[in-house]
């Protein structure tokens, strides 16, 4: 039996897949616009990285987070070095909801979810 069939924030660490993308996209938008948190776990030799915020709660194996990195250093995912047309955002009336960030911010979640579809390739069984 798996010694990591245990749960992290209420989520079973796993590793990523194709479907969960768009969720990891959404939270990484909420996270860039500062509407979500992430948070560094460590159980049993297992390393997490969990988004939480309104309408997320995403938990991510270090071993796939380490992936996804180099675009977050190099300025691919940030608004202020490479701007998108319009920042919807910060224009906003109502509470931001990551579940969302497609509809609100989609030039920046779909700037993500390009560079993110060819780095998870693994489909859920």
């Amino acid at each position: 039996m798996d010694q990591r069939l245990f749960r992290i924030g209420g989520s079973r660490p796993q590793r990523l897949t194709k479907q969960d993308l768009p969720t990891l996209a959404r939270a990484m938008v909420a996270v860039i616009r500062k509407q979500a948190q992430l948070h560094r776990y460590a159980v049993r030799d297992v390393h997490c990285i969990q988004f939480s915020g309104p309408g997320i709660d995403l938990l991510v194996r270090s071993e796939d987070w380490v992936k996804v990195l180099p675009f977050l250093k190099d300025g691919t995912f940030d608004p202020l070095i490479l701007p998108v047309s319009q920042d919807r955002v910060s224009s906003r009336t109502v509470p931001y909801d990551a579940s969302v960030a497609d509809l609100v911010d989609p030039e920046l979640y779909h700037r993500i979810l390009r560079f993110l579809d060819p780095l998870f390739t693994r489909q859920f069984p």
